[in-house]
């Protein structure tokens, strides 16, 4: 970047201001898009610096903390200390709000001074609070950047902590902008909420309630499971959380659904009456009514749950010949970020029902070569089965040998295309979690842990992002099991006491019941991504006992697991979300 244009005398000339005036939705990714064109038109650097500091994405993570996640194409530490000068160096000159919130909070981050941040603040502030996601990040960002300089004016907080109270207090919330109501509690909760307005939000509470729980069709299950954290924050030791409790499990036991869903909400049910002490518990459900759910629980619907899986988890998208136009077809639906993962993930599709019968066919290969296994903490050196021998097992090895083949053709066009989606697509940390939570099959608890690992890895972060989310895999199948009454325990040698099968134990041990709820090419993908068998891959165990180095985080192997679970789990929010629409 040429450091003559740098300057702010050149900047005063292009009158940015008024260039932004005539923008009707003022984000900053509408931002960017205008410094594009303009930098497209001129050549001038300045337009492309304010082009890459506007795409630069803000993410709420894990922690209700704002982040900005850095994109594939920008980030801030990638911002060279010329051009953080020239920020400097212009930031009292820029009176667009929205402009100069974000160049002092860049200004802040990379120098920790104070003064940046009271900039930030003050600019943010006068961007008005209201019911969108863009107003919501910047807010929640407000009061991050409130803690983190350890703000002491008493005035300011409170100023502030009013607009977003008063934004909670003068709205009629109710089941059609409840959602707004959450992201407001999340703002609050951060100064922390005062005494006197716990009533307040209380009562916001019961109005969307009262909307909700005599409804069951359609679901609002997983709107309300959002708010057994707020009743806990709220009512904390209040024995009245017991009461909101019961609402929330009878809504879950009453809701209308079948198959998986079924199960899990039952399953949420029982889990929320036994978080309520036996004396105040025996007052709301027996231990007779509560057998009767583990009974129904555990024996109901396991056909259609099995139906769910089997449909080889495919989304019915037409996409021949898309290898060179992944660009056009997601821009075809505008780049709804919800499409563009259904055709990002349907290329990894693996039709296992479907294998070319010539695939499995013996050749010459077969019988003069040795696999050596390399499998991280020893080498095995594994003969080919011989197909006169054991005609399963060779037709076994040769399906994983296409299956490999699979992968690595995933892999060829992969990272074309995660760049296309993730320049092109709004796709946050939000949206991941959302897809976790509505998917239903993720375990009370673990919603978080798994949308911040698939985020991680969207962003390309698969050290951090694998090592949070291969460990959980074990866990996940077991509950999905556990949920269709499959039971994932043994007794110990002694005969004694029960303990939780492996994962190796269970593709093992489980394999018909898997079958049956996943389906057989489900199966064999789980089964030959993770189990220690031979030519399977072993990656959970390899990950988990530390047997692999950088380079293997990266590899075509591990990123295709990612995007497996992640379709999963796609797959189900796409069913619920038919169901719901």
């Amino acid at each position: 970047m040429s450091e003559l244009q740098l300057t702010k005398e050149k900047f005063l000339e292009l009158q940015i201001d008024e260039l932004l005036l005539n923008i009707e939705e003022k984000t900053y990714l509408n931002y960017s898009h205008v410094f594009l064109e303009y930098y497209k038109d001129t050549k001038n650097e300045i337009f492309h610096l304010l082009y890459k500091i506007c795409t630069i994405q803000m993410d709420i993570n894990s922690n209700n903390k704002v982040t900005y996640d850095n994109n594939i194409l920008y980030r801030i530490d990638n911002i060279s200390e010329i051009e953080f000068n020239f920020l400097d160096e212009i930031l009292e000159s820029i009176s667009d709000s929205l402009l100069k919130s974000r160049v002092a909070d860049f200004l802040y981050i990379k120098k920790k001074n104070h003064k940046y941040a009271e900039t930030a603040i003050d600019s943010f502030s006068k961007i008005k609070l209201e019911n969108n996601y863009n107003s919501i990040l910047i807010w929640s960002r407000i009061v991050d950047i409130l803690l983190y300089i350890k703000c002491k004016d008493e005035n300011l907080i409170n100023k502030l902590y009013d607009i977003v109270f008063n934004e909670i207090n003068n709205n009629d919330f109710n089941i059609n902008n409840e959602e707004y109501f959450r992201h407001l509690f999340s703002i609050i909760v951060k100064y922390p909420l005062k005494d006197k307005d716990y009533n307040v939000v209380l009562s916001k509470i019961d109005n969307i309630f009262n909307g909700i729980k005599n409804i069951t069709e359609p679901d609002y299950t997983f709107i309300i499971y959002e708010y057994l954290s707020i009743i806990d924050f709220i009512l904390k030791d209040d024995i009245k959380k017991y009461d909101y409790y019961n609402d929330i499990a009878q809504y879950y036991i009453n809701a209308k659904e079948d198959g998986i869903k079924r199960n899990i909400n039952l399953d949420k049910a029982i889990r929320i009456f036994y978080k309520i002490p036996l004396d105040y518990r025996i007052n709301i459900i027996s231990d007779e009514e509560l057998q009767k759910l583990f009974i129904e629980q555990k024996y109901s619907n396991v056909e259609q749950i099995s139906n769910m899986f089997t449909d080889e988890l495919k989304i019915k998208i037409n996409i021949d010949d898309v290898e060179d136009e992944f660009e056009n077809y997601i821009k075809s639906f505008n780049y709804e970020p919800i499409k563009s993962l259904q055709c990002f993930f349907d290329f990894i599709h693996f039709d296992y029902y479907n294998i070319n019968p010539k695939c499995l066919e013996p050749q010459i290969i077969d019988f003069i070569a040795t696999k050596t296994i390399y499998d991280k903490d020893k080498l095995r050196h594994v003969s080919n089965p011989d197909y006169k021998d054991n005609e399963e097992e060779f037709k076994l090895f040769k399906k994983r040998k296409y299956y490999y083949y699979h992968i690595s053709s995933f892999s060829f066009f992969f990272d074309y295309r995660k760049r296309v989606l993730e320049f092109n697509c709004n796709i946050d940390y939000r949206l991941i979690y959302n897809i976790c939570l509505y998917s239903g099959i993720i375990k009370d608890g673990r919603i978080s842990i798994f949308a911040h690992a698939l985020f991680l890895c969207f962003k390309g972060d698969y050290v951090a992002g694998l090592s949070i989310l291969v460990p959980q895999i074990e866990d996940w199948i077991r509950y999905l099991l556990n949920i269709c009454g499959v039971n994932t325990r043994n007794k110990d040698r002694y005969g004694k006491f029960e303990k939780e099968l492996s994962l190796d134990e269970i593709l093992k041990v489980k394999k018909d019941d898997i079958i049956k709820i996943f389906g057989e090419g489900l199966y064999f993908e789980l089964n030959t991504l993770l189990s220690n068998e031979d030519y399977c891959l072993n990656l959970r165990n390899n990950l988990c006992h530390g047997l692999i180095n950088i380079n293997d985080f990266y590899s075509q192997n591990y990123v295709y697991l990612w995007a497996l679970i992640f379709k999963i789990i796609l797959y189900f929010y796409i069913q619920n979300n038919k169901l719901n629409s």
